[in-house]
């Protein structure tokens, strides 16, 4: 009797185990979204823009899904990219620029779930100052895949940077 419970713990066990490692494990992801870039506060400004993703997607226990990879926005590559989504499901996009050897921010990442979409709010250079760049809620840049028009892409802002847009 005592040897048929220990089996069955070490089978739970087992089981419980091999089930974590799977759910836990990076998953390669590759994806292609045809999406919209436009302005806040000007709703004649709007363009299609293709936004691939090409890296490892991996579930988090406590925090949200994290995702190491290649991120290329039209003719941008954002490479060495290491997101966590937080609680708000948002991030800091920063990638490594060749040019500078350094790491840099492009703006901040949306998703709830990264397979299903995105919006990323765009830091741009702010006035005469070299290197201050910023977003506004009044006249920002934003980006929203998967979307064929403003109106989807700003459904999909909407939905994603609740709190922050009105």
């Amino acid at each position: 009797m005592k040897d048929n419970k220990k089996f069955i713990y070490y089978t739970i066990f087992i089981i419980l185990f091999v089930s974590s490692v799977i759910y836990f494990y990076p998953k390669k992801l590759r994806l292609d979204y045809n999406g919209i870039i436009y302005r806040l506060g000007d709703s004649n400004y709007s363009e299609k823009i293709k936004v691939s993703i090409n890296g490892y997607l991996s579930k988090g226990l406590i925090r949200g899904d994290k995702f190491q990879g290649i991120l290329i926005i039209g003719d941008k590559q954002l490479s060495k990219i290491n997101i966590r989504f937080d609680s708000a499901d948002k991030d800091d996009l920063l990638y490594f620029d060749e040019n500078t050897g350094d790491f840099t921010s492009y703006g901040q990442i949306y998703s709830s779930d990264i397979k299903k979409g995105l919006t990323i709010s765009v830091f741009e250079q702010c006035g005469q100052k070299e290197g201050v760049r910023r977003w506004s809620s009044k006249d920002g840049l934003i980006i929203s895949a998967p979307a064929n028009n403003r109106n989807e892409a700003l459904d999909i802002s909407n939905k994603l940077m609740k709190g922050i847009l009105n």
